[in-house]
């Protein structure tokens, strides 16, 4: 099953295997941006599940790593792939500060969900080590955010509507981002 989310809404699945019982498929699905009504800036977590079909010990499932899908404007797209040459490109997206921020936190979620997958096969070591790794990761983050209200609050000026829109949304992620670091403190 293919599980993906607009990152701040529920989890949609789409399963595309056959009903019964199989020993081997194939599947395949489309889905399109515009029906989920994402508006660039948007991201879209994504992962898959599949469960075998064990009739002695009975079935397992087995979850992937999560990804995640940015949305960007197409122009923004063919303005990048230009100034880099129209190929093999790497490194910076732009953005500076904000994506930084946003591709660490990207990083944070994928580490916590590898290491939720790990959760049976680990050593309680392992796991509690891999949380610290993480929680510390997070605080890092928390610290970054509240940098970037800092220098908002130096940049923009108060009679913006940005810079409050900008300032609550920060702050609602700095909420998030402690409870995510409380959370895996409390795997130690």
């Amino acid at each position: 099953m293919l599980n993906y989310a607009v990152v701040g809404a529920g989890d949609s699945v789409v399963n595309f295997l056959p009903a019964e019982p199989v020993r081997s498929a194939q599947g395949s699905t489309l889905l399109y941006l515009e029906d989920m009504e994402v508006e660039p800036g948007d991201f879209i977590s994504y992962y898959l599940t599949l469960a075998d079909n064990n009739a002695l010990d009975g079935p397992s499932e087995v979850v992937s790593d999560i990804y995640f899908l940015e949305v960007i404007p197409t122009d923004q797209e063919f303005r990048r792939s230009q100034q880099q040459g129209g190929g093999g490109g790497g490194g910076g997206q732009g953005g500076g500060e904000s994506s930084a921020l946003v591709s660490v936190q990207k990083d944070i979620i994928a580490a916590t969900w590898k290491l939720r997958n790990r959760l049976r096969d680990a050593s309680n070591a392992d796991i509690e080590a891999d949380a610290e790794i993480i929680a510390e990761s997070q605080r890092e983050a928390t610290g970054r955010a509240k940098m970037s209200i800092d220098r908002l609050s130096e940049r923009l000026s108060f009679s913006d509507d940005s810079y409050d829109l900008a300032v609550e949304n920060l702050s609602l992620a700095i909420e998030q981002m402690n409870l995510a670091a409380n959370d895996l403190d409390s795997c130690k």
